[in-house]
């Protein structure tokens, strides 16, 4: 509850978001969604130790990068595809 904001009910919040352009419903769809899933206290240190080992790889010369265009077209999706959405 924003302090200072009456309460609202569910229908009148769902009114409120679906008058948000796309792109604010989906990242607040993203923040909704991540808000229910329960902390992971070890998944902020294993994505560190696992950059780093990407890392060392690369400066090892046996790692290799690839750039946005190339990640997001080998998954499927075009650049832009979540611009303006």
């Amino acid at each position: 509850l924003v302090l200072g904001w009456p309460r609202m009910s569910i229908e009148q919040a769902r009114a409120v978001v679906l008058a948000l352009p796309r792109s604010e419903r989906l990242a607040l769809a993203v923040e909704l969604l991540e808000s229910t899933e329960p902390e992971d206290e070890g998944a902020a240190q294993a994505w560190d130790d696992e950059i780093g080992r990407r890392l060392a790889s690369i400066d090892r010369g046996v790692g290799e990068m690839r750039s946005n265009a190339e990640v997001l077209a080998r998954i499927g999706r075009a650049p832009g595809y979540w611009r303006d959405r």
